[in-house]
């Protein structure tokens, strides 16, 4: 009698009770108290409304949650909107024009919605910045650390900048 053994490993960051990400969601959120690392590259207090991507999942009232998971091998634009935002907020390539943005080794993916070894890897690394897990999968806590590129609609500044607030 032969006996197979087998490990399914599962990534801490998409936790099993998180939604799969199955769109890319468009966010007007309030910041009611302002990101710090961005109120400090604006010498400002004050804090600003704007519109996000971010991946997102239905959920049953017909609105979106930022709360769901992808993992390597998904496709789709749930991944774009997570590729998006590795490219303007982490890759190499440098885009003055946005704010507190994070500079880490690696090239700009190619905004193709298929979460392969490029887009694991970038994730990793965005992950170790921020000091959560490592695994290369994307749930809430990722949702939570990651920064974002949001587009002001009222305050102080008018271009594209990195944020970590997202609706909750």
């Amino acid at each position: 009698m032969a006996v197979i053994a087998a490990t399914l490993t599962v990534p801490s960051s998409a936790c099993a009770a998180a939604p799969k990400c199955d769109v890319k969601w468009l966010w007007n959120y309030t910041d009611p108290d302002g990101d710090p690392a961005v109120l400090a590259r604006l010498h400002e207090t004050t804090a600003f409304d704007y519109w996000v991507y971010t991946p997102g999942a239905f959920t049953s009232s017909a609105t979106a949650t930022p709360n769901c998971s992808l993992s390597y091998g998904m496709h789709g634009e749930a991944v774009q909107a997570l590729q998006e935002a590795l490219n303007r907020c982490y890759s190499n390539q440098p885009h003055p024009w946005e704010l507190a943005a994070v500079r880490l080794n690696f090239a700009p993916l190619t905004v193709d919605g298929q979460f392969g070894p490029k887009a694991k890897a970038a994730l990793i690394a965005a992950q170790k910045h921020h000091k959560i897990p490592a695994d290369g999968g994307y749930g809430p806590q990722s949702a939570a650390a990651l920064r974002f590129a949001v587009r002001p609609i009222s305050g102080p500044w008018s271009g594209w900048l990195c944020h970590t607030r997202l609706p909750r």
